[in-house]
């Protein structure tokens, strides 16, 4: 016996993924991060990003075969939490300064505006999210099968 229909699977996933981009439509459009009062739920939303597909699959998995090893996985954001106010500080005024708008603009800074540069970064860029694109979608497969109960 199924737990959920397929098309109750995706009414409801087309219903989150709308209010999602909604919100991010409206931050990105009322510029929210000038305002004091939402940068704590602003912040928040984006740290719920780290906890996807990513950490939920993959931790358990993870401290499954490496027992408490698998705790270094939060290092990263741990320590970020603290270092963050000076990297971006640093951050924010190297990008004023030199009209950055992406990484590959970052990275070329350093290398005279190299073209080649530039496009060997954005290609790796590019490279690089492929893991994480399919980790969610094995993830999403992984879910439906689990409320569909074919598990």
């Amino acid at each position: 016996m199924k737990m959920f229909s397929i098309y109750t699977i995706i009414v409801t996933f087309l219903v989150y993924m709308g209010v999602l981009f909604t919100i991010a439509y409206t931050v990105d459009n009322k510029n929210f991060l000038n305002s004091k009062a939402l940068t704590p739920y602003i912040y928040a939303l984006s740290f719920a990003i780290f906890c996807t597909a990513w950490t939920y699959y993959g931790s358990v998995g993870k401290a499954v075969n490496t027992g408490f090893l698998f705790l270094s996985v939060y290092l990263g954001p741990t320590l970020i939490i603290f270092l963050w106010p000076v990297i971006l500080k640093k951050m924010i005024r190297v990008k004023n300064i030199f009209k950055i708008t992406s990484l590959a603009d970052l990275i070329t800074v350093r290398y005279e505006k190299s073209r080649l540069i530039g496009a060997i970064v954005s290609i790796g860029a590019l490279l690089g999210t492929i893991p994480y694109i399919s980790i969610q979608l094995k993830a999403l497969i992984t879910s439906i099968e689990i409320l569909q109960d074919k598990k």
